[in-house]
Parts: structure tokens; C-alpha cells; sequence
């Protein structure tokens, strides 16, 4: 429902702009005379006045729209030509385009240029309409449990019936005795389904019963695992989907300013020449430490942008151990020790190896700077069935028992990893990081994978959140476990997926 509230806000924000968009004294004359890279030119500046991501120029064809110019800001990807479809329903029914790229935009037509349509829109990012249509599953699977509810009261009026029938034929004793061995899993069942009616998903039905009840039990308590697990996967979406559009917003409101800023001071240096020694080492050191303060929010806009834009992986076969050997060979330094323990007989892994090397890499970097002064780092992989771990309606094998605390929303598989079907035994990849480093706080540990989370001075929080984000779209784990002073070990379990 949020989804949809925010979606309609968009849209809503886009028929706003139709009297800020159209009848341009400077713009009108250049498309009628079809002078599209000065249009391109005079449109680019109207990205900020307008808050829009991309602006788009269309021309008539026949029976079709010819795209003839394109803006994007810097933050967003640019949709290219909306089909002429896509164009043609939006312009009859006046509703907005929505892309399954995550584009939503709306046509206007210049009135004094005929044969002319001016398209605005928003990226919303590549993974929102799959999040919407999460959400519309989750619905129709409730509704589904709201028909059983009816089918398991039914059934219950239906059995007691038959019971009153039996015990008139035998005997008031023997009815009795039927009644309460089958009453009990009936009333457990619809004890559990008004817990669930209440909203307490964790709540299973844990009654003894064969045959068609006990069949309608386990039915109930996997519809139950299923809900609660798109309800976790709705509100994780959620939250990432806010976290990356603050993200982008802030990425673009802190790159705007750099370049002026730089150039101003790249200036100011030139100028120093006519100073004094004395007077020009003194403004040298301060323009230098201005700049390096503005690089530092050129990274800080960069560690955003990047978040912000962490695509879909692509699968191919990947080599963790040879990953780990060069990454390790990168960060060894002479105050940082690096031991490996691979496992020679590791399988490959189906994944995207510049996400996983990502993911690597910022683990390696935390340990580096949790190290000061210098320390241990322990890399391992190893393969092996994770102790009960079973695929079920979940997804991807989750295993039982495992210490640490979770990345959240970890263990989901992405669309399109080929996760074998219910009841298979899981194997993973395990990798681990263990540094002597100066650890994480216990009021912390459980909130490191949340964006702009960080216990270093100066971190952007983010670290984490990218490696929570790409294990848990290939399908994995993140486990973090740590003591302030000793060090953190952090563990990631990858399942071994086949291409489908």
C-alpha cells in the first residue's frame, strides 16, 4: 500500500508540471524549427528547476513518436525511446507511462508545435515495481489464508456431523472418544488461526494429528512460514527502497556544489604567486586542507551513489578462492598480517564476481581500519551441507542453529538464481573474516547491516549495508559476530546454484 501511495504521488507531482513544461517562449520556436541539440541544451538546466530525472523531446511519425532529444541528471539512468504504444494509451487515458525498469513519466503535448510531445518522469529505481508486485503477492497470498480459515471452519461442522452421526449407531461412549481425539488438532487449528488473524505470524499450530487434518496443519503453518516471510520481504524493500532514495538525493545534493568549489580554489592557488613567502605557505596550507575536505565529500558522494545504484547481479560461474588469493595479495601490508585457509576442492559458485569481490572488499577494508595499529586477518572458505538446512517455501536454505546475528533480509534468493525446489539439501559456500581488531559494540552488532550505521569517525555506514544487500540477492547469509577489543568475525554463506 505505501508503494502504491508513493507511486500515486509521483504521478500526481508530474501533472503539476504541465503549466511549467509546455508553451516555453525560448523552447517552443526551437522544436517547431527541429533544432534538437539546442532543445537538448535548454532543457538540461530544467532537470533541478522541475525535480524531475529525465526530460525527453518526441516528434510525430506517421503513426508513431520518434525520440529526438534526452536529459538525465546525474543520478539517474536514462529510460531511452518509450515505446510508441506505451506513448499512445498514455496520451488517450491520461494516465502516466510506467516502465518495468522503474521509469514512471507522462507526456505532454506543445500546443504551438503541433506533432510534438515534451515527456517528464522519475526514476524509481530498477527494482520497484518488482517490490509492488511483492506486495500485491502478499495480499493475494492472505487472501488465500483467509479461504482456508473458511474451508478449516467448514470442515469442523462438517466432522462434528459426522461424529453425532457415528455415535448414535455405536454408543454414547465410543462418540465421546472419537470426539475429543479429533476436536483437539480441529481446535488447535483454529486457535492458531486466530493468532493469526491477530497478526502473530511466529505462532505455529503444534498438535499431533493424521489424515486430512494433519495434512490441513502443516498446509497452515506453511502458508503461515510463507506470510511471515513476505511480510519481512515487503518491509525490508521498503526500507531499502527509502534508504536508496535518500541516498541518491543526498549524492546529488553534495556533488553540485564540488565542482565550483574546486575550481574556486584551484584558482585562489594560482593566485598565491603574488603573496609573500611567509603569507603564501600560511594560505597554501589552508587551501590544501580545504581540498582535502572536499575530496572527502567527493568519496563520501560517491559511497551514496553507488548504494543508490547497486543493480540486479549477473550470474556466471565465479571462483571464490582465487578472489579471496588476489584480494588478500591487495590488502597485505606490513602491519597487517593475512593467513589464508581455502578449501582446494571449492566448487564454483553461480554469482556475479564484481558484486562478490564488492562485498569482499569492503569486509577486508573494515578489518583494515579496525586495525590501527596493526593485527591478524584470517580468510577461509569451506564447503559442506550447512546442518539443517533444508530448502523450503522460504527460499534458500536458512541454516538451524547457527550463532551471530543475521544481515537483514538475508537469505531470500534473488529472481533467476535456479534455487533447487522444496525439500533438497542445501550446501554453501561458507567464507570467513576474522581480524583482532577493535570490535563492535553489543548495542550496535544487530543495527551494522542498516545504512548509515558506523562506528568509525568520519564512515559513511554504508559497508555493510552494500554486503547485506548482495549476499542476501545471490541468495545468502551474513552472520557478524564480535567482542570490543578482541575482534569480529564475519561469515558468509553462499549456496551452490545452478543456472535454470
Amino acid at each position: 500500500m505505501l508503494a502504491r501511495k508513493s507511486l500515486s504521488k509521483y504521478e500526481a507531482d508530474l501533472r503539476s508540471l504541465s503549466g511549467r513544461l509546455t508553451g516555453d517562449s525560448r523552447l517552443t520556436p526551437l522544436l517547431k524549427a527541429g533544432r534538437w541539440d539546442d532543445a537538448e541544451h535548454l532543457l538540461a538546466p530544467k532537470l533541478q528547476t522541475l525535480a524531475v530525472d529525465f526530460l525527453q523531446v518526441y516528434q510525430r511519425e506517421e503513426d508513431s513518436w520518434a525520440l529526438r532529444s534526452e536529459v538525465a541528471s546525474a543520478t539517474a539512468s536514462a529510460p531511452g525511446a518509450f515505446s510508441p504504444e506505451l506513448i499512445r494509451r498514455s496520451l488517450e487515458s491520461g494516465d502516466a507511462i510506467r516502465s518495468e525498469a522503474g521509469y514512471v513519466a507522462l507526456p505532454f503535448a506543445e500546443e504551438d508545435a503541433e506533432g510534438i510531445l515534451v515527456v517528464a518522469g522519475y526514476w524509481l529505481g530498477e527494482d520497484f515495481f518488482t517490490n509492488l508486485g511483492e506486495v500485491t503477492e502478499g495480499l493475494f497470498r492472505h487472501g488465500q489464508l483467509e479461504i482456508y480459515k473458511r474451508v478449516a471452519k467448514q470442515s469442523v461442522w462438517v466432522s462434528a456431523a459426522i461424529l453425532f452421526g457415528a455415535a448414535a449407531l455405536v454408543s454414547l461412549l465410543a462418540a465421546a472418544l472419537i470426539a475429543r481425539q479429533l476436536s483437539k488438532p480441529i481446535l488447535g487449528l483454529t486457535q492458531g488461526m486466530k493468532r493469526v488473524a491477530l497478526g502473530e505470524l511466529d505462532e505455529k499450530v503444534n498438535v499431533k494429528a493424521g489424515g486430512e487434518v494433519g495434512y490441513l496443519v502443516d498446509s497452515f503453518n506453511r502458508m503461515t512460514d510463507d506470510l511471515r516471510l513476505y511480510k519481512e520481504q515487503l518491509a525490508r524493500a521498503e526500507r531499502v527502497a527509502a534508504w536508496q532514495d535518500v541516498a541518491r538525493y543526498v549524492a546529488h545534493e553534495i556533488r553540485n556544489p564540488l565542482t565550483p568549489i574546486k575550481v574556486s580554489l584551484h584558482r585562489l592557488r594560482s593566485s598565491l604567486e603574488d603573496l609573500e613567502e611567509g603569507e603564501r605557505s600560511r594560505f597554501s596550507e589552508s587551501l590544501d586542507s580545504i581540498l582535502g575536505e572536499v575530496n572527502s565529500l567527493e568519496r563520501l558522494a560517491t559511497s551514496f551513489s553507488e548504494f543508490a545504484k547497486l543493480p540486479e547481479p549477473v550470474l556466471a560461474p565465479v571462483d571464490v578462492n582465487r578472489i579471496l588469493k588476489e584480494l588478500a595479495e591487495l590488502h597485505q601490508s606490513e602491519s597487517i598480517k593475512i593467513t589464508l585457509a581455502l578449501d582446494a576442492s571449492l566448487p564454483l559458485v553461480y554469482a556475479d564476481a564484481q558484486q562478490i569481490r564488492m562485498a569482499f572488499t569492503n569486509v577486508m577494508k573494515n578489518a583494515a581500519e579496525a586495525m590501527q595499529e596493526g593485527g591478524f586477518l584470517e580468510v577461509s572458505s569451506a564447503l559442506g551441507p550447512v546442518p539443517g538446512a533444508q530448502v523450503s517455501a522460504r527460499g534458500a536454505g536458512v541454516p538451524a542453529g547457527t550463532g551471530g546475528v543475521s544481515a537483514r533480509g538475508a537469505g531470500v534468493p534473488a529472481r533467476g538464481t535456479g534455487v533447487p525446489g522444496r525439500g533438497a539439501e542445501v550446501r554453501f559456500v561458507e567464507v570467513r573474516f576474522r581480524d583482532t581488531g577493535c570490535g563492535i559494540p553489543q548495542e550496535l552488532i544487530e543495527k551494522v547491516t542498516t545504512p548509515h550505521v558506523t562506528t568509525k569517525k568520519g564512515g559513511t555506514g554504508l559497508g555493510l549495508a552494500v554486503v547485506s544487500k548482495i549476499i542476501s540477492q545471490h541468495g545468502g547469509r551474513v552472520f557478524i559476530e564480535s567482542r570490543e577489543n578482541e575482534g569480529t568475525l564475519v561469515r558468509m554463506l553462499l549456496p551452490i546454484q545452478l543456472p535454470t
